[in-house]
């Protein structure tokens, strides 16, 4: 962040260093109005609390907003001073020759959420050199005025819009095809430890594009969940109902608008469907199976139960099922097909962590030993230095599984349990753990989901009924029973990442970061919104970095003009020197690469094949289908094929004398 301010205040120095001769030859004009022009009633708070509880002091006011036509304050009270003045000063009030180095200032405060505060201390330190800044930080980061917001539900609600976050995608994305695919995600997520404020937001997601990004159609905020899903879903679902109608244009193109999936967790999912929760007795939104209530929780352990449609949904055939009618259920969408069930919470949330807290807390028949757990915690911790840098986050003790995330729990569940479990739990409980592992992993490839698709669902099925065998009936809750329908899923949606909340969740973390105090988070977050409707443009990333000379280099490439390098950039990953990044499968065949060349405009890799490949496991089939090997032994000969005949990167675990490679699908 420092470089970048020091970029940012070069780019100052060379712009105004040409007119700094004018500048002292002519009268300089005030940008903003005096600090005594601008009215504290209709300020932004200058002061930005942080949600860890930072302060800074500088002057405050009271934030305000707009309720259907009635001015409120931040707790939502009836405001005695209305106005409709602005916070900040247009763009047109700031010279061309500026508008440079505003935005890289602009563009460097949004891309590092730097508080307005801290930019108006920057702004008064720059001033006193640089006249032609503004004064104030709202000018600068063009901070929207007014909030417009809404009263309703139990709450407030801002609505951003579905057409100008679809504008926004085709701009940024550049979609060729004019029938675009929305995806929906409807969750909560709580705010503040110390309060029950939490925010609802319905984001968008256009998946017919090359790079997929979230954008907020509409933000709720409250105390609680919406009070109604139909009031709080009114707004989008008429300009949906509109969108996928008539279209809209946009860049002399028009556009219709298909909904392929709303992708929500269950509880979400039950909310906006209106019907059961999971721990009812007809809770589950897939099938018509009865639950069964064992020992104070609710089993499902039933595995061929009749599946429901969208038909039978329509009809409500299965009154105990509705609550209601849905706010969905007046537009032309498939009330089950369109609502897919999630695996990261299913899976990776809900069984990965059952199992984990089974063999610790578990009956005494299926738990491990404080020793086993040792051991497993142990071997863990030292896959830490092998892991690839696409995984977010590094392996930790089971102990503090408590706190894993949802894509520490997937890690486990694809990569690193088949290898720290194999020959420290009993053989039962591992093969029933594999089940589970392989037929997930099936379903998340693109490359085997399609082949194995049925393979998988029979998998998946065998892995619900030994899960009630071993570990009682009474654990089979309702995640434990989802697992049989994510065949279906997939067999609808394709690989089951397609219809996957993870993209969504990291974007409700950027969203919880735009936070900076505790009071009007819903006006906070519309203003940051607004600042960062200027994004800077992507640097082009070269695709080898961090040359080198320090070989190998084969002997058939010698020649001078041959340049090294450490890391490769590609699409989908990054490759380096490092063992941890260094594994590859070349043309189908594992491999560990030991240098990149360039020769004029053309990539190469140095790499090499390992010499002793088996299968891993065995069970439920062997795992060279899929790509996953234990290699060991000396390595082949370098070998030089040319950089695009890497098809995937690997993880390289290791585990004994030999490493475990499997294809990344991440």
């Amino acid at each position: 962040m420092q470089g970048d301010l020091r970029r940012a205040l070069h780019a100052i120095e060379t712009a105004v260093s040409d007119s700094d001769n004018d500048l002292d030859r002519q009268e300089c004009v005030t940008v903003l109005p005096s600090e005594g022009d601008i009215s504290t009633a209709n300020a932004e708070h200058v002061t930005e609390e942080c949600v860890n509880g930072n302060d800074y002091d500088n002057e405050s006011a009271q934030d305000e907003v707009i309720c259907d036509g009635v001015q409120f304050d931040t707790a939502g009270t009836l405001s005695s001073d209305y106005s409709t003045s602005t916070d900040a000063v247009s763009d047109s009030d700031i010279s061309d020759t500026d508008d440079t180095v505003i935005s890289d200032l602009r563009q460097w405060a949004s891309k590092h959420n730097i508080s307005h505060a801290a930019v108006g201390d920057l702004l008064k330190i720059l001033k006193g050199r640089f006249r032609q800044l503004p004064k104030d930080a709202r000018t600068l980061m063009q901070t929207c005025g007014v909030v417009q917001v809404q009263k309703l539900a139990g709450g407030f609600y801002h609505h951003f819009g579905l057409i100008d976050g679809l504008k926004t995608a085709i701009d940024k994305c550049g979609i060729s095809d004019t029938i675009i695919s929305l995806q929906v995600n409807i969750d909560g997520l709580p705010l503040f430890r110390s309060s029950c404020a939490q925010f609802w937001p319905i984001l968008g997601l256009v998946t017919n594009c090359c790079v997929k990004e979230p954008f907020i159609i509409g933000l709720f905020c409250g105390n609680n969940k919406p009070l109604s899903a139909a009031e709080y879903l009114q707004q989008f679902l008429d300009e949906y109902s509109s969108a996928q109608q008539n279209g809209f244009f946009h860049c002399d193109m028009h556009y219709k608008v298909h909904l392929s999936a709303v992708v929500c967790d269950t509880p979400a999912r039950a909310f906006i469907k209106n019907v059961k929760g999971h721990a009812g007795y007809h809770g589950c939104d897939k099938c018509t199976q009865e639950g069964s209530y064992m020992v104070n929780r609710m089993a499902f352990p039933e595995t061929d139960a009749v599946l429901r449609t969208d038909d039978s949904f329509a009809a409500e055939s299965d009154v105990f099922h509705h609550l209601g009618p849905s706010p969905f259920a007046h537009l032309p969408v498939g009330m089950i097909i369109r609502f897919p069930i999630d695996y990261m919470p299913c899976c990776c949330l809900g069984v990965m962590r059952k199992l984990f807290y089974l063999w610790m807390k578990g009956p005494l028949k299926t738990r491990l030993g404080g020793r086993c757990i040792e051991l497993i915690s142990n071997k863990l911790l030292t896959f830490k230095s092998t892991v690839p840098r696409d995984f977010a986050r590094k392996p930790r003790s089971i102990l503090e599984i408590d706190r894993w995330k949802a894509t520490e729990l997937r890690q486990f569940l694809l990569y690193t349990g088949p290898v720290c479990l194999q020959g420290i739990i009993p053989d039962v409980m591992y093969d029933n753990f594999m089940l589970l592992s392989v037929g997930i992993y099936i379903l998340l490839s693109t490359e085997h989901c399609s082949l194995l698709l049925d393979q998988a669902q029979v998998i998946l099925l065998n892995f619900v009924e030994h899960f009630g065998k071993l570990y009682g009936k009474e654990y089979m809750s309702y995640n434990v029973h989802a697992v049989l329908h994510l065949a279906d899923e997939a067999r609808t949606h394709g690989v089951l990442d397609n219809v996957s909340c993870f993209i969504f969740e990291n974007y409700l973390g950027k969203i919880k970061k735009l936070l900076r105090k505790p009071s009007a988070p819903l006006e906070q977050v519309v203003k940051r919104m607004s600042e960062m409707s200027v994004k800077a443009p992507v640097a082009q990333s070269h695709t080898l970095q961090k040359s080198h000379g320090d070989g190998p280099v084969p002997a058939t490439c010698t020649s001078h003009h041959v340049c090294q390098f450490r890391e490769c950039h590609l699409p989908k990953f990054i490759l380096s020197l490092d063992e941890k990044d260094s594994c590859v499968f070349i043309d189908g065949d594992p491999a560990v690469v030991r240098n990149f060349l360039q020769y004029r405009d053309e990539y190469f890799v140095v790499y090499q094949l390992f010499s002793d490949i088996q299968p891993f496991y065995t069970y439920p089939f062997q795992s060279d289908r899929l790509g996953i090997y234990a290699v060991s032994g000396n390595l082949k000969e370098l070998e030089v094929a040319p950089l695009i005949q890497i098809t995937r990167k690997c993880c390289y675990i290791p585990d004994g004398l030999q490493h475990i490679i499997v294809p990344l699908l991440h």
